[in-house]
């Protein structure tokens, strides 16, 4: 599913109208009648019904409206941080380092060592949050009930070797939010937890070494 597409679906019910979003876009009609028909091909079912003057969601319309709003956060929460990272903080560790620099001796400065590292560390999120939003994937959702392996969209119940559970969704990186059980699919875990089956072991780096988990259920 193209992020566009999405994009343009989810402005045309906010505004209601296909000429209002393509002007809030800037861009032509024909360009969004365009985006949503191919949108609604790609899917297989019509998202939108005319009422009169008004445009009713279908069942299928309103969880690719939902869904799209989710994503379409999720990726703007990813580019407001890199243009923080990229205007705000990476001007701040250069004056840092000037500072550090003229100061003396850098050879025993701990400022200069910290300023450094934080540089290295600001520019590390900075590639990977440009990969990101270079290659972020709109995961369709799995059908419903179980599933036979973990699929990019499918939820995954494991169990530790403490007998604790675990459940995860494995979404593209755009959507992922560990806090909220949503692992990318190219984190340890995502990439450990692909393909397998329910019984299946997968083993997993962590801090205090490696752990061992069972695949108890995969659905929705």
């Amino acid at each position: 599913m193209e992020l566009r597409a999405l994009r343009y679906f989810v402005e045309v019910v906010r505004q209601q109208s296909f000429t209002l979003a393509a002007e809030h876009m800037f861009v032509t009609q024909p360009t969004i009648s365009k985006m949503v028909k191919a949108l609604e091909e790609e899917i297989g079912a019509p998202l939108l019904l005319r009422e009169g003057r008004q445009m009713v969601l279908t069942d299928e319309g309103r969880i690719v409206f939902q869904r799209g709003q989710d994503v379409l956060a999720a990726y703007a929460q990813l580019q407001a941080e890199l243009d923080n990272l990229i205007n705000v903080k990476r001007p701040a560790l250069a004056e840092q380092l000037r500072e550090a620099i003229e100061a003396g001796d850098i050879s025993e400065s701990a400022a200069y060592e910290d300023a450094k590292h934080q540089q290295g560390m600001l520019e590390g999120r900075i590639i990977d949050l440009n990969q990101i939003l270079r290659t972020a994937q709109i995961i369709e959702e799995v059908p419903e009930g179980p599933t036979p392996a973990v699929t990019l969209g499918a939820k995954v119940t494991i169990v530790g070797e403490d007998g604790a559970e675990e459940s995860y969704k494995l979404v593209g990186s755009a959507e992922a939010r560990a806090r909220d059980g949503r692992i990318s699919n190219e984190s340890p875990m995502g990439k450990a937890l692909m393909g397998k089956k329910v019984g299946d072991k997968i083993s997993v780096n962590a801090p205090g070494g490696v752990l061992t988990f069972a695949v108890k259920e995969i659905g929705h």
